[in-house]
């Protein structure tokens, strides 16, 4: 996202392109296996609205924004919470009980998470030792 081509774009560009892509993709898709039978209701319209404008551009927006601003090896940490808050907003929003198989693999996904933040290694300085003497000199000049 940085680097390539793809790092000067708006995020709002990018994310327009992709999920019109995927939208015309998955259109072809739906007609060459015969899933093209559409019944729109109202609230079948307002499920529609709100999965292509809050989960899939906002959300994709918030998402490349991070990725330009952090460094993804922190961000998929993120990623990996994510069912763990689907399932507990789940829990809040639609009254959904939480089983107990789930909250042990909750609590495995944390621990997880937690040693492999442990286990980071310190970032070495920019400039090593043996560049720091031979500069320390130039700038008494």
């Amino acid at each position: 996202m940085r680097r390539g081509r793809v790092g000067g774009a708006y995020t709002a560009k990018t994310v327009l392109y992709q999920v019109g892509v995927a939208a015309l993709v998955s259109f072809a898709f739906a007609s060459v296996t015969g899933q093209t039978r559409l019944v729109l209701s109202g609230a079948a319209i307002l499920a529609l609205l709100f999965q292509t404008l809050f989960i899939s551009i906002f959300s994709y927006i918030v998402w490349f924004w991070l990725l330009r601003h952090y460094l993804a090896s922190r961000l998929m940490l993120l990623s990996l919470l994510t069912p763990l808050f689907g399932v507990l907003f789940g829990a809040l929003l639609l009254r959904e009980p939480i089983e107990s198989r789930f909250a042990v693999g909750s609590l495995l996904v944390l621990v997880g998470i937690s040693i492999s933040i442990s286990m980071r290694r310190p970032q070495p300085d920019a400039t090593s030792e043996k560049d720091r003497g031979a500069n320390s000199g130039a700038n008494l000049l």
